[in-house]
């Protein structure tokens, strides 16, 4: 199924919502889609703001050492293609005491 970019946007934005209210594996099934797609069409920015969205879900389930290996790689990835926002993003993520969830694109 193909997503435009603003179903992608929706989808991310509602798993940050579930993200919030506990609800992970709402989030996660709402994030895979996304990370699939945007894998496939090589949208970089789709990719690595779905990526920090799973790395927060890990970190707010509980899974914090997973969390911030996810966030380590995100950073070095972004980093290496040119997104220093997110590598600045996914390294302040995985350096906070709370999991404050932290959305990349904005309207």
């Amino acid at each position: 199924m193909l997503f435009s970019h603003c179903q992608l946007r929706q989808n991310l934005a509602a798993a940050r919502v579930d993200t919030t209210t506990e609800k992970f594996a709402d989030a996660r099934s709402k994030i895979t889609p996304v990370l699939t797609q945007a894998s496939k069409s090589g949208n970089f920015l789709f990719v690595f703001d779905a990526r920090l969205a799973l790395a927060e879900v890990a970190l707010k389930s509980g899974q914090v050492a997973a969390g911030r290996a996810q966030l380590a790689m995100l950073e070095k990835d972004a980093r290496a293609k040119g997104f220093l926002l997110v590598a600045r993003k996914a390294r302040e993520l995985a350096g906070s005491q709370s999991s404050l969830v932290v959305p990349l694109m904005r309207r």
